[in-house]
Parts: structure tokens; C-alpha cells; sequence
């Protein structure tokens, strides 16, 4: 589509869901790429209008508009941003795409010259993921979650439509709120699962045995929507699994059981970076992906899991008050070189965020956690009940103290749905706030694993290293690939890779592996 100096592609996958559109009037060009469980967007080239259209709209979704005159673009991301933008803008040239290998590609195709982002390598190696809205490539940006983008005349303007930080209303809980937890987080689910019904399909829903997923599948089947299959990927009768299993047979659906056992998911790096646009590293990525494309989703709507919970569960929290914002190992895979990122940019994106739990809701929430969102996306949208804006609103209002290490959720789930409690959570007991229950069981689990070989939800790196010879070969091959981009890579940066690597533990080993790919895949 071209409308003036303006060229636009729009490039859909086989997701049988077929949602996307583009709609033309009066010379005026919107679109939505996504799913909308709720609502219809109409025409909006500024942050009023689409405020406007977004508070009547809920879904996951990149949305796009050409006005009248063809000189003004906009663009935006649903709140979480589950929709990858990246943009380029430099010179009175700008580039916008859902591909950083396409923005790669047109800066080549134009002459723009473009080189690593070295402070973004540093994130990649330390946390396993890209900070606020920084690439590999330096100069080119992503549109961070519930931001949007006008250009007109040549201006670039970004601007935030929606944020999940809330202050503070609600200190004590009861049976009022958390009666009105429960009816929002129906209404979120009712959005998902009655979409997938308007578009003749079944329900498609993770089940880990865990409490995020366990709600959004059981609460689910509890209002009524019972053409649900669980789907649970295990390395083989963990503990969570176990729960799943029983779960599913409880309720009588169907469930898929994919194991992941003996790691040969991990031989393909590549696509999961591709996937991904190399903003996360591919341990995690590998795994959804490689079940992913064993699925038959023709049956299927969207995938429905409870990623993203801790708006409810207080899992980004550090402690039972708000906090500055700060990097910690918690949420990182190597504390190794957190000091090679300058601390200028860390200032920067930490005055972004109000309290420790939005910075890291924000960043390993929306840049981390959404891999699994990434790697399905070939294949099915998803949707994260968790988050929808009322819910998520509602949830962050109520005091850290009530939601620190799922308090809430806990309340929650013993007070309204009890059936949903009786199921093992951690160490092996229904989710309970007791601390001695909770010590008793630690003690307990302690002692069983130290006499016999139960299986919980370890993922057996070291032992796939020592049996899995093409995984070995993999790992191994990350010292020839640094050479081959010796001349390429900043001198500190190739010392440092080198000695992380040498030094690393295998997952630090990965961390190596993916920014070393990732820097083939974009600059090779």
C-alpha cells in the first residue's frame, strides 16, 4: 500500500485465527494485527482518539493508521506489549516494523550505516533480556508496552496511553474486594474464551499445576467453558505435572502431555532469536517454540495461560513494601557484568518507573516473559487474563503487604473457589499463608530429596551437556564463533564474553551463545 511518500506492507502467518484487517475510508488507513476479545477499534491518529478507542477494546494487538493528507503515521501496542514494534527514526527518515531484521534490511537498502549497541549486549548477557526499549542495534528502538507513536511533518512523538502503576487504596482485604477481584478476573476470562467460540474453535489452555495457570483453566471450566484441552509441557512427572494430570482428570478434559526430556529442543538456536528479534536469549524460547510447532492448532483459538500474574500474586515484589527501582540476580541469569552497563542508562530507566515492582513488571514482565508469547505467535495469538486493565488495575491498588508471595491469590482462592485449593502447590501442600505448614513442608521435601532421587522441575542442563552430544558440540562451538566476530566485537566486549563463557555455568554458557548468534543473525 502506498499513500503519498508512505509504503506499507502489512504480512500475516498461518495463525488460524484470522483476525488482522486493515480498513480503508475516506483516504483514511487503520489496522489492527492481533486478536480483539473484545470491542472494535475505529480510526485514530492521535493519543486522545486512541485512548478513547482503547478504553472500549481489550485483546492482544499492534495497531496502525495512514491519515487523510499520507503524511502522518501512528502506531501503537496493546498495554502489555505483546506485539513487537521497533522503529528507526533519524535524519527525517523513519522505518517502523514488527521485524528488526526488516528495519535491518531497509537500512541496508537505503545506506544507512548501523553498528552493536554495546550497553544492550551487556543487558543480554546479564539479564537475559533487553532492557526498557533498547535493540542490538544502535539507533533502533522498540515501543515499550502501552506506548504509542505519532509522526507528523517529520516530528516523531511518543507518548503513554496506559500505565499499570496504581497508588495505593486498598490496606486491608476482605470478602467485598475480594469479591471484586473475582468478578474481573471472570470478566477477563469470559473476553477469551467466548472469542474463541465466536470463531467456531475449542479452547487451547496451559496448565503448569501451578496457581496462575490452575485459575485461568479451572475458573474457565468452573463459568462454563468446557471444550477446554489442557496443554502441559514437562521434562517428565515433576511435581507440577503430577497436579496437572490430576487436574485434568478431576475435570474430565482432554489433556496433551508434551515432554521435553533429553534436551535436543535446545539444537536450534536460531529460530527462537528470529522469533524473538533478539531481545531474550533462547533457553526459554526454545522450549515453547519446539512445542509449539508440534501442535495442530487448526481446532484451536487463542492460547490461554496465566503468564503475566503477578499483577495479583505480587511476584515482582522484593519485599512486603514498594521499593526503588534496581537490577537484582533474582530476576537476572549472571550477576557476572551487571557493572558493564552504564549506569547513565540505568538512571535513566530507572527514573521511568515509580516503585521496584512496575520496573520489573515493565521490563522482565513485558520483555522477558512474553518469549513464550513470541515463540507461539507463527501459530496462535494469546491473551493474559491476569492483565486486562480493570483487573490489573484493581489488583496493583491493593497493598504490596497483601500480595507479597501470592497473599492475594492465596485469600483469593481459599475464600471464593476452595475446589481450586485442595490441589498440592509448593513443597507439596495446598496453597496456605502458615508459616509452619510451610516450614514443615520445606523440612520434609529437604529430607525425601536427599534419599531418593524424586524428580521435581530441575531442568537437567549439566547431565543433557554430559549425554547429549550434539547439545555438547553446540555449547562447545560458542569459542570458534567468537573468533569468527573477533575483529567485529569492541575489544572489552570480546575479553568478557570469553571469560564469561570460560568461567559460566551452562546457562551462562547459553547466555554467550545467544548474544554471539544474535550478533551473526544481525550483522554478518
Amino acid at each position: 500500500m502506498e499513500r503519498g511518500r508512505l509504503k506499507f506492507a502489512l504480512y500475516d502467518n498461518n495463525n488460524p485465527v484470522k483476525t488482522s484487517f486493515i480498513s480503508s475510508e475516506n483516504n483514511e488507513v487503520f489496522g489492527v494485527s492481533g486478536a480483539l476479545t473484545n470491542g472494535e477499534f475505529g480510526f485514530a491518529n492521535e493519543l486522545g482518539s486512541f485512548e478513547k478507542n482503547f478504553k472500549k477494546v481489550s485483546g492482544t494487538f499492534s495497531y496502525f493508521s495512514f491519515g487523510a493528507n499520507a503524511e502522518s503515521v501512528f502506531l501503537a501496542n496493546d498495554p502489555v506489549g505483546s506485539k513487537q514494534i521497533f522503529y528507526y527514526d533519524h535524519d527525517d527518515f523513519f522505518l517502523f516494523s514488527s521485524s528488526i531484521f526488516w528495519i535491518k534490511e531497509m537500512l541496508k537498502k537505503f545506506g544507512k550505516s548501523y553498528q552493536l549497541f554495546e550497553p544492550a549486549a551487556y543487558m543480554l548477557l546479564s539479564m537475559g533480556y533487553l532492557l526498557e526499549d533498547f535493540t542490538l542495534i544502535d539507533g533502533v528502538k522498540k515501543l515499550t508496552a502501552g506506548k504509542c507513536i505519532s509522526v507528523k511533518n517529520n516530528h516523531v512523538e511518543i507518548a503513554q496511553y496506559h500505565s499499570f502503576y496504581e497508588d495505593v487504596k486498598h490496606h486491608q482485604l476482605n470478602k467485598d474486594l475480594i469479591h471484586q477481584l473475582d468478578l474481573l478476573f471472570k470478566d477477563s476470562l469470559d473476553h477469551a474464551y467466548s472469542f474463541d467460540i465466536r470463531q467456531g474453535k475449542s479452547h487451547l489452555s496451559t496448565l503448569s499445576g501451578g496457581l496462575d495457570s490452575r485459575l485461568t483453566l479451572m475458573l474457565g471450566h468452573k463459568y462454563g467453558f468446557r471444550d477446554i484441552t489442557a496443554l502441559t509441557f514437562s521434562q517428565g512427572y515433576t511435581d507440577d505435572e503430577t497436579v496437572a494430570r490430576r487436574i485434568c482428570e478431576d475435570l474430565k478434559i482432554e489433556h496433551m502431555v508434551l515432554l521435553q526430556n533429553g534436551g535436543s529442543y535446545l539444537l536450534d538456536v536460531d529460530t527462537p532469536l528470529i522469533l524473538n528479534n533478539c531481545s531474550v536469549y533462547y533457553f526459554g524460547a526454545a522450549q515453547t517454540y519446539n512445542i509449539s510447532k508440534k501442535i495442530n492448532f487448526d481446532s484451536f483459538g487463542l492460547a490461554h495461560h496465566g503468564g503475566l500474574a503477578e499483577s495479583s500474586k505480587g511476584g515482582y515484589l522484593f519485599q512486603e513494601n514498594h521499593t526503588e527501582p534496581r537490577l537484582d540476580k533474582r530476576y537476572a541469569v549472571s550477576a557476572r557484568l551487571f557493572d558493564r552497563i552504564p549506569g547513565e542508562i540505568l538512571d535513566n530507566i530507572f527514573k521511568n518507573y515509580p516503585t521496584d515492582e512496575m520496573f520489573v513488571t515493565y521490563n522482565r514482565g513485558f520483555n522477558a516473559i512474553h518469549n513464550g508469547n513470541w515463540m507461539m505467535q507463527p501459530f496462535a495469538h494469546t491473551t493474559y487474563p491476569y492483565m486486562e486493565a480493570n483487573f490489573a488495575s484493581l489488583a496493583y491498588s491493593i497493598s504490596p503487604k497483601l500480595r507479597y508471595n501470592a497473599r492475594l491469590t492465596i485469600d483469593w482462592l481459599n475464600t471464593n473457589h476452595p475446589d481450586l485449593a485442595k490441589y498440592p502447590w509448593h513443597y507439596g501442600i495446598p496453597p496456605t499463608k502458615n508459616q509452619f505448614k510451610i516450614f514443615g513442608a520445606k523440612v520434609y521435601n529437604k529430607v525425601v530429596r536427599q534419599f531418593t532421587n524424586s524428580n521435581n522441575t530441575y531442568i537437567p542442563l549439566d547431565y543433557w551437556y554430559s549425554t547429549n552430544g550434539r547439545f555438547k558440540s553446540l555449547i562447545d562451538g560458542v569459542k570458534n564463533e567468537l573468533e569468527e566476530r573477533s575483529t567485529f566485537l569492541p575489544n572489552k566486549l570480546f575479553k568478557d564474553i570469553d571469560e564469561l563463557y570460560s568461567k559460566g555455568n551452562i546457562f551462562e554458557k547459553m547466555l554467550c551463545l545467544s548474544l554471539v548468534r544474535s550478533i551473526a543473525l544481525l550483522f554478518d
